[in-house]
């Protein structure tokens, strides 16, 4: 399935959560290095093509490190609502909680929190699987 299909289907998913008087809450998770430029030039260059398109209806919520380089932060919030969480600091109680009930039950509990938290409706460009309160576009995606 394209990832054009894959939109649209999300988009008229979205009638049976009824928010379609409210901008669709997107999720990003920035869990690359800071030192991998590709990574982080990748995710700046998606959310700068979805400023451009000045689509009301999208809010994009970037999640990063709370150890996050402030500079780094400055020009993400540019772009996209930046929250810092902790699941995503390497080598922080909760970052190790979450890859180690991610390896064994492949659940992803600790999103699905944020998802009920911040009203999220789809992820995208995250190595997201499993989700029960979202859609997730990503390579291994089946929606």
């Amino acid at each position: 399935m394209s990832v054009g299909l894959k939109v649209y289907k999300i988009m008229t998913d979205i009638t049976d959560h009824n928010l379609l008087n409210q901008p669709l809450k997107v999720g990003f998770l920035l869990n690359v290095s800071e030192k991998w430029m590709g990574g982080l030039n990748y995710m700046k260059n998606l959310l700068y093509a979805l400023k451009l398109i000045e689509h009301k209806d999208i809010k994009p919520l970037l999640f990063v490190s709370k150890k996050i380089n402030k500079n780094i932060k400055s020009d993400f919030e540019e772009l996209a609502t930046v929250i810092e969480v902790s699941f995503l600091t390497p080598y922080s109680f909760k970052w190790l909680l979450w890859k180690g009930i991610k390896r064994i039950t492949g659940s992803n509990i600790l999103v699905e929190l944020y998802l009920k938290k911040y009203k999220i409706v789809a992820f995208s460009h995250s190595d997201l699987i499993g989700l029960k309160k979202a859609k997730s576009l990503n390579r291994r995606c089946s929606v």
